[in-house]
């Protein structure tokens, strides 16, 4: 049996460490450096796969890693990166105060209960916090098998990085929160969803703890799809359709409803979606209010990844759900020269959130 890889350390001042994010059809790196005790912006890249090569995904990721580290001249080689959601599990769960110290054998059997691997398998990490709900305690626990665990820091080794932590997306995307929201993240209920290009990623967070991590398997590529579907376009066609035209306000105030409608077309493709990933996220609220009675909606949502940066997507959700809804763009918070160059960053919020790991202790 094994932990999630974790080495402790603690970055000196000027030191840079890296953020990487392999996703389903980009690899993301973000590098940042602590200085003053702030976060400072170095580089943040990403490169896509390419789906059409015969070359295993494996190989392509070691290859568009090598080559950010190599073209953009980055030296900087201490990485802290997460494991794919598909191949974890993640659970919340509650336990009396009474029971901490007790809480590793506690842990070894939820860990047993939801695994179908034998146990010297698993390769699991877990969080406590005490909940304002009397005499509780809060437990975020991450269990992965592993062969996963080894193969992600032999790819890291092959590519001459040296990892100090693997972690989850969605520790990585609550740290993002804390840093960039710190004063609304420690009194508020806050819902994060992470859009990315196959799934999404839905975490629920109260004060500054994960109550709630949900992979939902819908993402950006189901609009570009659904887009081709209707319109009978290419999918370079369609994604550029997506995040220029997205959701016109004309078409989502009823004043343009013709099916013969571009802009209807591309909205309804995207409200088909949306909806889709609105209601897991309602079915996963509702079940969390249930079993563990929790009262009140989340205060705010925000939106990350890369479909947050389809037009007025803010908007519609807002509408949607009733909620405020706002888009989190790392970059809005990093003090970074060149940033403005480079545009949004919404879909590196990952990297981002795992590179504060270090730079933010």
């Amino acid at each position: 049996m094994m932990r999630l890889s974790c080495i402790k350390s603690r970055l000196l001042n000027g030191t840079a460490v890296l953020g990487l994010d392999i996703g389903y059809s980009i690899v993301k790196l973000v590098e940042l450096r602590k200085r003053n005790g702030n976060a400072e912006i170095r580089n943040y890249l990403f490169s896509d796969f390419d789906y059409n090569s015969s070359v295993p995904r494996s190989k392509q990721a070691e290859e568009l890693v090598k080559g950010l580290l190599r073209e953009n001249h980055i030296k900087t080689r201490k990485v802290v990166t997460a494991i794919s959601n598909e191949d974890l599990i993640e659970r919340v769960f509650y336990l009396p105060l009474s029971s901490r110290d007790k809480i590793k054998d506690i842990v070894k059997w939820e860990v047993k209960k939801h695994i179908n691997f034998p146990m010297e398998e698993a390769v699991y990490s877990y969080i406590t916090r005490e909940t304002e709900e009397a005499e509780k305690l809060c437990i975020y626990l991450a269990i992965s098998k592993r062969d996963v665990v080894e193969r992600q820091i032999e790819l890291l080794s092959r590519v001459g990085l040296e990892p100090l932590a693997i972690e989850t997306k969605s520790t990585a995307l609550n740290r993002l929160i804390q840093w960039s929201h710190a004063d609304r993240a420690k009194e508020t209920k806050i819902a994060l969803v992470d859009i990315g290009s196959k799934s999404s990623v839905f975490v629920l967070i109260d004060k500054g703890f994960i109550r709630m991590s949900k992979y939902i398997e819908i993402g950006s590529i189901d609009i570009t799809s659904t887009i081709v579907n209707l319109i009978h376009c290419s999918e370079k066609d369609a994604e550029e359709l997506k995040m220029n035209i997205g959701i016109k306000e004309e078409v989502m105030n009823n004043r343009d409803s013709s099916p013969e409608s571009l802009d209807f077309n591309i909205y309804s493709a995207i409200e088909f979606q949306m909806d889709r990933l609105i209601s897991e996220i309602k079915r996963a609220l509702m079940f969390y209010f249930a079993q563990f009675e929790w009262e009140g909606d989340p205060d705010i949502m925000y939106i990350t990844g890369g479909a947050s940066r389809i037009p007025n997507i803010t908007k519609f959700l807002s509408r949607k759900l009733s909620m405020e809804v706002e888009v989190l763009d790392p970059v809005d918070k990093f003090k970074c020269a060149d940033c403005l160059d480079k545009g949004s960053a919404t879909h590196l919020s990952i990297a981002f959130g795992l590179a504060l790991r270090e730079v933010c202790k």
